[in-house]
C-alpha cells in the first residue's frame, strides 16, 4: 500500500485506538522516553533550571521517518502529591510547555502549543491536555504517584511528525527535589512515503 500523505492513512480507522490500526509496511511500534536537549537523560526529576532559562525534554523523529504519536504517558511519583502542587513542590512559577517543535535545530520554532499560551503549575494543569482519561492521585504510604495518560488519538488522529520533528515538554522551573518523574510517547514510526 502507497500513501502519498501518511496523514491520510489514520483517517477513518476503527475508533478503538492503537491496537485496531492496521499493519503499515516497515512501521514499527514507538516506545520511547523522552531525552534531555543532550540525549543522555530520561529523568524529568531533579533538574535544577535557573530564572530565565529553561530544560526541554523531548522525542525527535528520526532522519528518513514519520512518526504517529497517538499516546503520551507522564508518571511522577513524589512525596504529598496534592491538586495544587507540581508533583510534591510547591506550585510553579512559570510552569512548563508542552509543545510540537519543527526540525530547525538551534532555532526550533512552535508548530503547535498544545496549551494555547497556557502553562501548567500544579498538577491540576495536566488535565487541561488529558481532560478525565487519565490523571488521578495515588496516595500511599510512602511517596504518592501521579500517574497521567493522554491519549492524542482520541482527538481525533494522533500527532503527526515529520523527519526531526520535536514533540518536548519544557520545565521553566527547576523540579529538585522531585523522587522520579519521566515520560514516553507511544506510536508508530514508518519511512518517508
Amino acid at each position: 500500500m502507497t500513501v502519498k500523505n501518511p496523514s491520510n492513512l489514520w483517517r477513518g480507522l476503527p475508533p478503538n485506538g492503537p491496537s485496531d490500526y492496521p499493519y503499515v509496511p516497515s512501521s514499527y511500534q514507538l516506545y520511547s522516553l523522552l531525552v534531555d536537549s543532550e540525549g543522555t537523560s530520561f529523568d524529568m526529576h531533579g533538574v535544577d533550571v535557573v530564572s530565565g532559562t529553561q530544560a526541554t525534554f523531548s522525542y525527535t523523529c528520526a532522519s528518513g521517518h514519520n512518526a504517529a504519536i497517538t499516546r503520551v504517558n507522564i508518571n511522577i511519583k513524589d512525596g504529598s502529591i496534592t491538586p495544587s502542587k507540581f508533583a510534591g513542590l510547591t506550585a510553579f512559577d512559570n510552569g512548563c510547555l508542552v509543545q510540537h517543535l519543527d526540525a530547525n535545530v538551534g532555532s526550533r520554532e512552535v508548530i503547535k502549543d498544545f496549551l494555547d499560551g497556557f502553562t501548567i503549575k500544579n498538577n491540576t494543569g495536566w488535565t487541561v491536555l488529558v481532560g478525565i482519561d487519565g490523571s488521578s492521585i495515588i496516595a500511599s504510604a510512602g511517596d504518592d504517584q501521579l500517574p497521567i495518560r493522554w491519549s492524542i488519538f482520541r482527538c481525533g488522529s494522533p500527532l503527526h511528525l515529520k523527519d526531526g520533528e520535536q514533540f518536548s515538554i519544557t520545565f521553566q522551573d527547576s523540579t529538585t527535589g522531585i523522587t522520579e518523574m519521566c515520560a514516553m510517547v507511544q506510536g508508530l514510526v514508518y519511512p518517508n512515503q
